[in-house]
């Protein structure tokens, strides 16, 4: 089983948790909480969505576990998580989070960059006073004007420019990046102190991702 290396005892500097989450989760409920953020996370009235939702199905399968979907803002979800109230927290988190002295980040699972694409053309020295256009919903528009750049939401009447804001794994055939905005390391975020539970729950990462990116580009938003 997954964590099974995590939670049988050993020499005493072994990783250990000391609210035993490992143990509890095991064949019990995982307690994850959701930042909406799609693709990653997509909170809705019913059941929640995303890539990241999958993989936390994927891995409460191999705990024999129940998930229970906790909903709420980025701070009382990470706040209750350094409380060590709930288990787990998804939603496109990285590792520049503020919240990393706080809680316990994995590894990296997924390397993003986000970029602005082109059909054609050279690649740009810089983005300044250029027209990009931006997806509505997003903090892609504010990542253009870091950058120097004009954001545009897409679909803007009157607006012609050859140039938009995505993540790489988005290219679409014929598209090529010419602006490099923002590299992003993908991470989910458990409970500090947990090592045992951060163990198993990196090598779950670790095995997942592969699949990741398919899921990405199988994602119909």
């Amino acid at each position: 089983m997954l964590l099974a290396t995590a939670v049988v005892g050993g020499c005493d500097d072994f990783p250990r948790d000391p609210d035993d989450t490992s143990r509890k989760v095991q064949g019990g409920i995982l307690l994850v909480g959701l930042i909406d953020n799609p693709p990653w996370v997509q909170v809705e009235d019913a059941a929640p969505q995303g890539v990241e939702v999958d993989l936390v199905q994927d891995l409460a399968g191999t705990l024999n576990a129940t998930v229970e979907w906790i909903r709420g803002s980025d701070h009382d979800l990470l706040t209750a998580l350094e409380a060590r109230h709930i288990h787990l927290v998804i939603g496109g988190l990285s590792t520049d989070s503020l919240w990393k002295d706080q809680v316990a980040l994995t590894r990296p699972y997924f390397h993003e960059v986000l970029v602005v694409a082109a059909t054609a053309g050279p690649s740009l020295r810089n983005i300044d006073g250029r027209t990009i256009l931006v997806s509505p919903g997003t903090t892609e528009a504010m990542r253009v004007e870091d950058h120097g750049g004009v954001p545009v939401l897409e679909g803007t009447a009157g607006v012609e420019t050859g140039l938009s804001v995505k993540p790489n794994w988005k290219l679409q055939p014929g598209e090529q990046a010419v602006y490099e905005m923002q590299n992003v390391e993908h991470v989910w975020a458990v409970a500090p102190g947990e090592n045992a539970w951060l163990i198993g729950v990196d090598a779950f990462l670790r095995r997942s991702a592969a699949r990741v990116r398919e899921a990405l580009r199988s994602w119909p938003g």
